[in-house]
This record gives structure tokens, sequence and C-alpha cells, in this order.
């Protein structure tokens, strides 16, 4: 009950400009009764949260940088990001931006039980009743 939602180039006379991915996009894959799988900022589940589009934020917390590098090997090994630089990040937004988490998941390298909780947050969000003021 989800889609990837394609990014579009954010500047197309850039040849190394990130994608964005427009709301008419999100819109449209929510039209077809699917989530919208997105890889975002806090800034972008602020946005989200503002239109009132409720995400389901999912926040992986990885055990230890040996986590994040055995993860990473085995999942995406031409990635040439730091494993540290990763873990770090991923602590400053569990500091800065827990308040935005609808879910977090431990990520363990030895146990990919990751994944099965994962569609089970899903799962169990999407049956979830979401309150919604009557004006902004």
């Amino acid at each position: 009950l989800y889609q990837p939602a394609k990014s579009e180039p954010k500047d197309a006379g850039s040849e190394k400009s990130t994608g964005v991915v427009r709301l008419n996009t999100v819109r449209q894959i929510i039209e077809q009764d699917k989530h919208a799988l997105l890889d975002v900022t806090p800034k972008a589940v602020d946005l989200l949260n503002y239109t009132q589009w409720f995400p389901i934020v999912v926040f992986f917390n990885p055990d230890s940088k040996q986590c994040v590098k055995v993860m990473r090997q085995r999942l995406i090994p031409t990635s040439n990001k730091s494993a540290r630089k990763l873990y770090d990040q991923a602590n400053k937004l569990k500091k800065t931006c827990f308040h935005l988490f609808t879910a977090s998941i431990d990520l363990n390298s030895a146990n990919d039980g990751w994944y099965g909780s994962l569609k089970d947050t899903i799962q169990q969000q999407q049956n979830e009743a979401v309150w919604v003021s009557e004006g902004k």
C-alpha cells in the first residue's frame, strides 16, 4: 500500500542539483489510496504536517557505527558515504527531531527484523485515525 515518490530536479540547469518531490506527486499517490514513500528532511515533515497530510515518519535508530557500516555494505555496497557521519547524523536527528517521529525502529546489524517491524508499524499507523482540527 505504498509507492515511492519520484523526485524531479530542483534546478534543471545544474548538474549537482538534488531532486525534490512535488506536493502534486504526493497528492497523485494519495489519490491512488496509497502512501507515498519519501526520504525527506525534518523541514519537509513540518511542511507535510502544515498541509495536514500527516506523514508516517519512521526513524531508524542504529545501535552503533559498526551497525551502519555492516548494513550499508550489505544493502548498498556501492555507496561511499561515511558510516561514522551517518551514525552521527542519526544521533543528531534523534536528539533534535524526535518530536516529528511517528515511530522509531532499532537497527541491529546482526538482525534483519527491522523490515518486519517497519511493515508492522506502517500497517498499524495506516489503521489508526488521525485527529485533525477544523481550522488551520
